[in-house]
């Protein structure tokens, strides 16, 4: 297995994470950060946190999509099935995993405040994954960091495209429920993703992903006793099976 480059890869020059210190004892994955609206708080915490996460324990390819309209985003998630290139790299990768660093409503819809569009995460940024026969039987990892409330203010998505079937091998994580609100941690980004991260660096070698993300979730809710809070955000996942491992 080598380091492979992405034609037209929108990594800057200095992300030091990518391929630096290549070992092939270490196996390949790829991380996506699709990041809305480049005033978030705690985007660029959030954004170094994944990426510190991951350098420890792989060799990574880094593709970073941030404030980019929908259509951008689409256009660059529909070529990887076709982009020779990216399917030698999901050929020789372990996983991938993909990060939305987002605002959102109800019901897995994500807003990209700066395009005034909406969305919905999973056909956006998981279904097109499931075009790559390279990434058959390996993980595709879609993180959502973005509230999901208030369900007043729902409606639903008018000609969105063809219905789709999940197949097996995928895990969704939330960073908050149905309904409710995500929050920060003073300016220190957002409380899940960093939560989220420290648990990847501690262990990933060792727990199953299912057990990583159900430590995370009683982390944040002991975190939102400390709080006195009832209301405060309550993690969930969704996953078509618990037995994953990294290694």
């Amino acid at each position: 297995m080598v380091p492979f480059t992405s034609k037209g890869s929108d990594i800057a020059s200095n992300d030091s994470c990518q391929y630096s210190n290549f070992s092939f004892a270490q196996p390949l994955c790829v991380i996506v950060i699709v990041g809305f609206d480049q005033d978030r708080d705690g985007l660029n915490e959030d954004i170094s946190a994944i990426k510190d996460a991951f350098c420890e324990h792989f060799n990574i390819k880094l593709e970073m999509l941030i404030n980019e309209n929908r259509k951008t985003i689409s256009d660059k998630f529909s070529s990887f099935h076709t982009d020779d290139q990216w399917l030698e790299i999901f050929r020789n990768a372990h996983f991938v995993a993909v990060f939305c660093l987002s605002h959102g409503t109800a019901d897995g819809q994500i807003e990209l405040k700066s395009k005034n569009e909406i969305s919905d995460a999973r056909r956006l940024l998981l279904c097109p994954l499931f075009k790559i026969q390279e990434l058959d039987y390996k993980l595709k990892w879609l993180v959502v960091q973005a509230c999901r409330g208030e369900l007043n203010n729902y409606r639903p998505l008018q000609n969105d495209g063809e219905d789709q079937v999940y197949p097996n091998h995928h895990f969704i994580s939330y960073c908050t429920g149905e309904g409710t609100e995500s929050f920060q941690r003073g300016t220190g980004g957002k409380v899940y993703i960093q939560e989220l991260c420290k648990e990847i660096k501690r262990n990933i070698r060792e727990k199953r992903l299912y057990d990583m993300i159900e430590s995370v979730n009683t982390r944040i809710g002991e975190f939102a006793k400390t709080q006195g809070s009832t209301t405060f955000q309550k993690p969930a996942f969704k996953y078509s099976y618990e037995d994953y491992t990294f290694f």
